[in-house]
């Protein structure tokens, strides 16, 4: 089974380096995982 990050491998991160305080992948999981307790 592939990792559900390999499907935003090509997406880029439009913020400024210095305001990250979050990994993109970290908050992709995060509304993911949001996204599918609300359709419980």
């Amino acid at each position: 089974m592939e990792s559900p990050l390999s499907y935003f491998v090509e997406l880029q991160d439009g913020r400024v380096e210095r305001t990250r305080e979050h990994l993109l992948e970290e908050m992709l999981l995060i509304a993911i995982a949001a996204i599918l307790v609300l359709q419980l």
